[in-house]
């Protein structure tokens, strides 16, 4: 199998950023880098974020998730449709040992014969902003916000079965996210982050450049309320 051509290069000499594509499969790792998220969420203390059922013994969610991949594609070679774009994160597996390979993980073989593992992934939509941020937008002071400037970090993850090898995999893909929105002409980026655990994730977003803009909670269909932070990032160069 064959991947698609880079987003951009990471900083780092670790990191290979790609885009999503159903010949890969990568419906499925997404699916499987959600599952892995919850036991360490859970060691953290953020075993609320998203509770405990398996993303992918929630209806629906693998199906949904392959429709995303298949519109990214859309979008990539259209340019028609939702503007959603899917990364993937990559380490090549020459990098890692073999204790660190085991297991039912997700790679690829390029046309090099050289194979990559993936580790992460982010979803982002340009020209949208979900439905709990919209309507608050009075209380977040979103008004009169231009959505053609919108870039939105919908989602970002990484496989936590990968170890240690993911680390700072999230940080490259903002960093090709950024680099994304910048050329795409954006304005803005935003994301929005879990706030409870004292805010650690608020915390993390803010160490990668995003400043908050506000707070809101949204009620979740068990009754319960889930806190969230919206945050942006200036995309605009400095001169503008």
């Amino acid at each position: 199998m064959s991947g698609n051509a880079d987003v951009s290069k990471y900083d780092g000499p670790k990191f290979h950023i790609r885009y999503a594509g159903v010949a890969l499969n990568d419906e499925q790792f997404i699916v499987e880098a959600f599952d892995s998220t919850l036991s360490y969420l859970v060691s953290i203390g953020s075993g609320e974020m998203w509770g405990s059922t398996p993303f992918s013994e929630k209806d629906g969610f693998l199906e949904e998730t392959l429709k995303d991949v298949e519109q990214s594609e859309k979008y990539q070679t259209t340019g028609s449709g939702d503007a959603v774009r899917i990364l993937i994160a990559e380490i090549e597996l020459s990098e890692l040992s073999t204790s660190e390979t085991r297991g039912n993980l997700r790679f690829r073989i390029d046309n090099n014969k050289q194979r990559f593992l993936s580790v992460g992934t982010a979803t982002i939509r340009e020209n949208w902003l979900p439905a709990y941020v919209t309507s608050k937008a009075e209380h977040l002071g979103l008004g009169g916000i231009e959505l053609r400037d919108v870039l939105y970090l919908e989602v970002i993850i990484t496989d936590y079965r990968t170890g240690s090898t993911s680390k700072g995999a999230g940080m490259a893909l903002i960093q090709s996210i950024v680099k994304y929105g910048r050329k795409a002409g954006k304005r803005t980026l935003y994301v929005d982050a879990w706030a409870g655990n004292e805010r650690k994730l608020v915390r993390y977003y803010e160490h990668q450049g995003f400043n908050v803009v506000g707070d809101f909670s949204m009620k979740r269909r068990s009754g319960s309320t889930w806190l969230g932070t919206l945050l942006q990032m200036d995309l605009r160069p400095e001169n503008d």
